[in-house]
């Protein structure tokens, strides 16, 4: 590579790297929407698997005697949504909702923050590849049932929005 054409790139590249900030939120916000799975748009039944809550978390749940309390939130509510069948077995579903809290520390100035989530793989019964994943901040205060249940409400909520997607056009 010739020394003009090393100095391009490298103009090229710092340029772009330059611009890149610049544009921002709006070039990203801008962009046209993935398509959602088909295998999520057509999805009747599904299967509810707990993963369980990491063990970050589980300080989350040291209010509550039960740390399934989320997973049986989320189990209640998906079941009360009514736009899906729920089956007892992933073999006779469509998909796996794949159930997990987790949580990750997070350091501001000198303050160490615990952050919890509550997640949701959504995987393909036949292929086992996780199609999409969903997440819902959980607020952990000491009325930690209050908080499940508004965070399972978002979660569900994402859910419906993302099964609720226009199908892409048959071609």
């Amino acid at each position: 590579m010739t020394p003009s054409l090393c100095r391009t790139l490298y103009s090229l590249t710092l340029v772009g790297l330059i611009a890149s900030p610049a544009m921002g939120a709006d070039a990203v916000s801008a962009l046209p929407a993935a398509p959602v799975p088909i295998q999520v748009l057509s999805a009747k039944k599904v299967f509810l698997s707990n993963l369980g809550v990491d063990a970050e978390a589980t300080v989350a749940f040291l209010y509550i005697a039960n740390p399934d309390a989320a997973f049986n939130g989320f189990f209640a509510a998906m079941k009360s949504l009514g736009q899906y069948e729920l089956t007892a077995t992933p073999e006779e579903s469509d998909l796996i909702l794949e159930f997990r809290v987790t949580a990750a520390e997070q350091m501001s100035g000198s303050l160490i923050q615990r952050l919890s989530y509550l997640n949701l793989n959504v995987v393909d019964t036949k292929s086992h590849y996780v199609l999409w994943t969903l997440r819902s901040p959980l607020q952990v205060t000491k009325h930690i049932d209050e908080d499940v249940k508004v965070s399972v409400g978002i979660l569900i909520n994402s859910m419906k929005s993302l099964a609720a997607t226009p199908k892409p056009p048959q071609s």
